[in-house]
């Protein structure tokens, strides 16, 4: 696993995944095997076992908290930044999106 292949070679996506599911060292080489694996084990289910989700919800916090935005804590957009953020590949919506919300912001400054 891990090599290229050649132009012209077959690719056979079952192959690979069959080896990664027969493979007995892959939580060792991938961290994300290490949390969940195909063998019905791993960080996360072993933390669902020992407390059910606010075990999972912990585990998250404190081993993948480096991995999220803000360090896991998020962050409060208000509705307009969503509603950007929803439609920003839709053609239709977003002029008209950006035209209300720029009136929007016009008319609460004189407020």
């Amino acid at each position: 696993m891990g090599k290229c292949l050649s132009k012209g070679e077959p690719f056979d996506p079952g192959a690979v995944l069959d080896a990664v599911v027969a493979s007995t060292d892959a939580a060792e080489k991938c961290f994300m095997y290490q949390l969940a694996n195909f063998k019905k084990g791993g960080q996360l289910v072993e933390a669902f076992n020992k407390g059910g989700s606010k075990e999972v919800e912990a585990f998250i916090k404190e081993k993948l908290g480096g991995f999220m935005y803000n360090h896991g804590r998020g962050e409060f957009i208000t509705r307009t930044e969503y509603l950007r953020w929803k439609y920003r590949e839709d053609a239709k919506v977003m002029p008209v999106l950006l035209v209300i919300t720029s009136q929007v912001v016009c008319c609460s400054s004189f407020s």
